[in-house]
């Protein structure tokens, strides 16, 4: 019977690893597989989930179950490893990072603390003010970490690796006009359904409007104050440790300098903020706000704070190109960013071209 492995990793390659977790020398261990291999929608990875029995030069027998993730794709590096680390130095709570090592293709493989509860149903979150807070308060914690050169450097050598895959808002927002009128095209051919014809015929004069305040929108949000951003900092991509005491964060394939608001944008920016949540927006704005100005120095206005997250909020929202079906230019079905059959795409085309228009006449006024 052969041995179990962790992604073809010899033993000799995993000790340091063992190591590291018994804080010890290590005199032998074995992996079995408890847990079946898992794969989360939406991360770009592959996993395991090998428990490690180890022994100790002092005698002591003991275990550990750990999530190892393989960056999928050919492209070799490190790609998440100067993140574990430098967030988890400075206070951010993140799995704790017992290792890294490299396979036959040099794709970054991490071995991270195994957690307790991965958060799958953002539902907990709109239903449990407190866990909602808790995540608000790491948020602001990343958003407001003090950075250093070094890691500065590492966040920027990312985003040229990620390029045409990193936000600029230069782009996104003319763009965003492109895509309206592709989509007012595509409706008069009937090549979307009867409920978007419909909206672009009754409402021309609102859509205009949206193309009009994306033009004004290229000249505020590329000169907003910027940060560092987590970039899919939602419930997906958090998790428990030591059952269900600590909230923590992970994926960090998407950190970025972008404007400084942008991950709490993501979350309080949009009108169904009081609909999910028991508390109101302000109150809920002043969570994160109290946590970022404790670690950045920076105490913004609340009115302030407001009108930025919802002008970034609206931002994001103006580009309707994720919801396009592949067969009109949109992202194939397999990439998990927006639902992953044509009348789901449509559904959520029509759900998002309806926020918009019955949030152009705020946003117009937020930009007077």
């Amino acid at each position: 019977m052969s041995t179990p492995t962790i992604f073809d990793f010899t033993k000799a390659d995993i000790l340091p690893i063992v190591t590291a977790i018994a804080s010890a020398k290590v005199d032998d261990f074995d992996i079995r597989f408890d847990h079946q291999k898992v794969s989360p929608n939406g991360i770009c990875g592959e996993y395991l989930v090998p428990t490690i029995t180890y022994k100790t030069g002092l005698g002591d027998s003991l275990e550990c179950t750990l999530f190892v993730r393989r960056r999928k794709g050919t492209e070799p590096g490190r790609f998440q490893t100067h993140h574990y680390t430098f967030l988890s130095e400075n206070g951010v709570p993140v799995p704790r990072l017992y290792g890294v090592l490299s396979d036959s293709q040099g794709r970054e493989v991490l071995f991270l603390e195994y957690l307790d509860e991965v958060t799958v149903a953002n539902d907990m979150f709109y239903k449990d003010l407190g866990v909602f807070q808790k995540l608000l308060e790491i948020m602001a914690r990343l958003n407001s970490i003090k950075l250093t050169v070094e890691y500065a450097a590492d966040v920027g050598r990312d985003m040229a690796r990620r390029e045409g895959y990193t936000r600029n808002w230069n782009t996104w927002l003319p763009w965003s006009i492109h895509v309206l009128n592709q989509i007012e095209k595509y409706a008069e051919r009937d090549l979307l359904d009867s409920r978007i014809k419909q909206f672009y015929q009754f409402n021309q004069g609102e859509i205009k409007t949206l193309k009009r305040i994306a033009l004004e929108l290229m000249h505020i949000v590329p000169n907003l104050p910027v940060g560092l951003i987590h970039g899919d900092f939602l419930p997906g991509n958090t998790g428990w440790r030591k059952k269900r005491k600590e909230l923590v964060v992970f994926d960090f394939e998407d950190v970025m300098f972008d404007t400084r608001f942008y991950d709490v944008a993501f979350i309080l920016g949009g009108q169904d903020t009081e609909e999910k949540h028991s508390a109101i927006q302000r109150d809920l704005a002043e969570v994160y706000l109290k946590v970022y100005s404790q670690y950045s120095g920076i105490t913004p206005n609340i009115e302030d704070f407001l009108k930025e997250l919802t002008i970034v909020w609206y931002a994001r929202k103006l580009n309707l190109w994720e919801y396009l079906p592949p067969d009109l230019h949109g992202l194939s079905y397999e990439s998990g960013v927006a639902g992953n059959t044509r009348q789901t795409r449509l559904d959520l085309l029509y759900e998002n071209m309806s926020i918009l228009v019955s949030r152009a006449t705020k946003i117009e006024a937020l930009l007077v």
